[in-house]
């Protein structure tokens, strides 16, 4: 799953995702909630329409499982309330059934002004939030960057 930033409305100037997706033609996702307990925010069935309705819709070549948690606020923040979803699941996910693809994705994009766009993008995670996504056993995929306002 990827996010565009075009034609985003940013009430803020801030804006991060950190989702879990687990992708696999075998997946289940019913089986994937089921263990976890964990109610997700994506899912799709291998061979299902994209846009239900539409008879020349595309249709998803893998099953998709996926949780995420959106925030306005920090990096850290985020990530806290991400590994909070998840917990007493984290060990689960990398060997999950039917997966033949995991990752944590952590996307964070800023609003600036124009003069602003090629400036460095900073941020710290604190070493026991990197902790309890190495716990996780999965990568960790990072898309950061800076948009016009």
């Amino acid at each position: 799953m990827e996010i565009s930033t075009n034609n985003l409305n940013f009430e803020c100037n801030l804006l991060i995702q950190v989702s879990l997706y687990l992708k696999g033609k075998n997946l289940i996702p019913e089986i994937i909630t089921g263990k976890t307990n964990i109610q997700p925010d994506i899912t799709a069935l291998c061979g299902t329409k994209k846009a239900p309705g539409r008879e020349n819709s595309a249709v998803y070549k893998t099953s998709i499982w996926g949780v995420r948690v959106i925030s306005r606020e920090s990096p850290s923040k985020c990530i806290r309330s991400f590994l909070k979803k998840i917990k007493g699941s984290e060990t689960f996910f990398a060997n999950a059934p039917g997966i033949d693809e995991a990752y944590i994705d952590f996307f964070y994009t800023k609003t600036v002004d124009i003069d602003q766009l090629n400036d460095a993008v900073e941020f710290e995670l604190e070493s026991d939030l990197l902790e309890g996504l190495k716990k996780i056993g999965v990568p960790v995929r990072f898309t950061i960057s800076n948009v016009k306002k």
